[in-house]
C-alpha cells in the first residue's frame, strides 16, 4: 500500500513538474490539491513513509526533491534543507520554488 502511495505521488510530481515548466496553471493547480492530499497522508504516517520519502531525496527528477524535501522539513530539517539549497541555484521555477521555500521555512511561516 506504502509503495503504491509513493508512486502516485511520485508521478503527480512530475507531470506537475511539466505542467508548470510549460506554464499550464489550470493543470498545475488540479495536480496541486491531489499531491497535497498525498503528502498529508505521508506526514499523518510519516514512520510507514519515512524511508521512502528519504531516498526520493536523491530522485533524477527536481520537482520531485524540491516537493520531498519540503514535506520533509518538519521531520528531516537539515537535509531537507540541503536539497532545497542545491535546488535553489538552479534557474527557472523549481529554483525560485526552492528559494521561496527555505526562506518562508526560515522565517517561520511554514507550518511543520
Amino acid at each position: 500500500m506504502e509503495r503504491k502511495i509513493i508512486q502516485k505521488y511520485v508521478d503527480l510530481v512530475i507531470k506537475r513538474g511539466i505542467f508548470q515548466e510549460e506554464g499550464n496553471s489550470k493543470e498545475s493547480n488540479k495536480l496541486y490539491d491531489k499531491i497535497e492530499k498525498y503528502r498529508k497522508t505521508m506526514k499523518d504516517n510519516m514512520e510507514l513513509y519515512i524511508e521512502d520519502l528519504k531516498n526520493l531525496l536523491n530522485h533524477e527528477n527536481d520537482y520531485v526533491r524540491l516537493t520531498t524535501a519540503f514535506t520533509l522539513l518538519p521531520f528531516l530539517e537539515k537535509k531537507s534543507e540541503d536539497v532545497l539549497e542545491k535546488i535553489s541555484i538552479k534557474r527557472g521555477l523549481v529554483g525560485f520554488s526552492a528559494k521561496m521555500i527555505l526562506q518562508e521555512w526560515k522565517k517561520g511561516n511554514l507550518k511543520p
